[in-house]
């Protein structure tokens, strides 16, 4: 298995010189969430903003992800990156003859085939779902669309100029893309799919606007949830300082509660405590840095950390 793994991360697929798709951040050396948010920011013409551009994002939600991942498209996903026979059969071996034991109703212990998922704690994990998941990521895009991803986490941008331009070409992007995850075997939640309009000044989103993919309609927020961060249409960060400010008092609240019997954390433990506290509040620091020029960004962060300074002992 360790020999499998060196191997990808050499991020070298055999002798056919495939290499993974640059739109996939996850599990590889020098990718992370904040390298996957510094790519989308970096893909905004903020000019076009300014002449009244905009860009829609679509954020896709893969029902069980990782667990649903058929061994057949895993299989097929090794050949194709030209990986050595013997490391085929190795891993072929690794999956094969996976079984999980339930209780049924009467009590009797019933097994069941599994036929699928990426197993999860092992080293090979994180590579094997990369390398299967690159399929989806290596298709055709549609003129002014891209696509970002970070592990089973998909972002589908459409560009274009008015709302109604960029509206229909996210619908079409996004069936595109939803049809290739489920010719993998995978299942997208459209009810749980969120979709954010990045624009310029006074060029929001009509009022209820939405898009409809197969079927299901999909509301166009004023912020949504991407990788631990909360953006906005303007990238002004104000909903996530905000949501920010309500997480730390509570964890820190929280975190206040241990060691009750001994009267309270000594100061060492209040220093680790803090820095739990001053991780949570720096995380995807390098994407909204320059947002603490706006005071009301400002604010919040700074309202947090005097309600969080305790007493010195």
């Amino acid at each position: 298995m360790e020999r499998c793994a060196l191997f990808w991360k050499s991020n070298k697929f055999g002798n056919h010189g495939r290499q993974r798709d640059p739109c996939g951040f996850s599990f590889f050396a020098s990718t992370s969430h904040d390298e996957t948010q510094l790519q989308l920011e970096s893909n905004q013409d903020y000019d076009i903003f300014e002449r009244g551009g905009r860009a829609l994002a679509v954020s896709l939600d893969i029902a069980n992800a990782f667990n649903s991942l058929p061994f057949g498209v895993i299989r097929e996903a090794l050949e194709f990156f030209g990986v050595p026979l013997y490391l085929r059969r190795i891993v072929g071996s690794y999956l094969e003859g996976r079984q999980v034991a339930v209780v049924n109703g009467q009590g009797e212990i019933v097994r069941h085939p599994v036929l699928c998922g990426v197993p999860q704690g092992s080293v090979l994990g994180p590579f094997l779902w990369n390398i299967s998941y690159d399929w989806v990521l290596r298709g055709a895009l549609l003129p002014g669309m891209r696509l970002f991803c970070y592990a089973d986490d998909t972002l589908v941008v459409a560009s274009g100029g008015s709302f109604g331009e960029v509206a229909q070409l996210a619908m079409a992007g996004t069936r595109l893309v939803v049809g290739r995850i489920q010719a993998l075997g995978l299942r997208v939640s459209l009810d749980k799919t969120e979709a954010l309009l990045f624009h310029g000044p006074r060029m929001g989103p009509p009022s209820g606007a939405a898009l409809v993919v197969e079927g299901v309609r999909i509301s166009v927020a004023s912020s949504m949830k991407y990788l631990g961060l909360v953006l906005d249409g303007r990238w002004n960060f104000e909903p996530h300082f905000k949501s920010l400010e309500g997480r730390l008092v509570r964890a820190a609240g929280a975190l206040g509660k241990l060691l009750p019997n001994l009267g309270g954390p000594c100061q060492s433990v209040r220093r680790l405590y803090c820095g739990i506290i001053r991780s949570m509040a720096l995380y995807g620091a390098p994407i909204w840095d320059d947002a603490l020029i706006r005071r009301t960004n400002r604010t919040p962060v700074h309202t947090t950390g005097q309600r969080l300074s305790g007493p010195r002992d």
